[in-house]
């Protein structure tokens, strides 16, 4: 059954697997497909630190995408929260996991509007005074 079990304990601890009736430890180090490796320690401690945020959250580094991973361990799986887009660990992972965390999406959603909007804008004032400056150009020859 261990081979079939989807509940991961970071701390390799035992536990009650729905359905089976039984408890067991796990040989923590490979998820699912092998590709995914637990984070348990780590320089600035953000694998420990993420539990501050919320206590299921679990750090991994994805072996095959070369990749931090931040997964919640809920129920019979471990579900991906969030790609962190660092090479490395520090202040910014933490930073950013609680940027993007489920209960910010409106103020997140609402701040990509924004930059989106700032974004548009820029662009029509740069296309205006580029035509501006064409117009200007061809009427001074004329």
């Amino acid at each position: 059954h261990r081979a079939n079990c989807r509940i991961f304990q970071a701390d390799n601890a035992p536990h009650q697997c729905r359905g089976t009736g039984h408890a067991h430890g796990h040989q923590f180090g490979v998820l699912m497909n092998g590709a995914l490796r637990p984070i348990i320690s780590d320089t600035f401690d953000i694998a420990s630190r993420l539990k501050e945020i919320d206590p299921r959250y679990v750090l991994y580094y994805n072996l095959a995408r070369h990749r931090y991973e931040v997964h919640t361990l809920q129920g019979l799986g471990s579900y991906l929260q969030c790609v962190l887009p660092y090479r490395t660990l520090d202040c910014r992972s933490l930073r950013y996991v609680r940027r993007t965390r489920v209960e910010r999406a409106d103020s997140l959603l609402a701040e990509i509007e924004r930059d989106n909007a700032a974004r548009e804008d820029a662009k029509l004032s740069r296309v205006r005074s580029n035509a501006e400056r064409e117009m200007e150009r061809m009427l001074s020859r004329g």
